[in-house]
């Protein structure tokens, strides 16, 4: 299954500002729960985003879709529960 965001940006999870300028992006392999007896991949294209405060340590950050995917995890919140 393919699939891709859609949402505004995102807050930085460094500072909490407000992301406005995409960086890239990329494609992430997620395991889903099985769809009966096959196995769930789901293949996301995730936005990267430039933290707009200057103060900020960090300058990029890969956008989280709460409920669904954790930050270097390569399988979904509802598989790891």
């Amino acid at each position: 299954m393919a699939a891709a965001t859609t949402t505004p940006p995102r807050r930085c999870p460094g500072c909490g500002g407000r992301a406005s300028r995409v960086h890239s992006a990329y494609r992430r392999r997620v395991v889903e729960r099985p769809a009966g007896p096959l196995r769930m991949v789901v293949h996301l294209t995730v936005r990267r985003f430039f933290c707009d405060e200057s103060s900020c340590p960090r300058k990029i950050f890969a956008e989280q879709i709460e409920g669904f995917t954790e930050r270097c995890r390569r399988a979904s919140v509802r598989l790891k529960a």
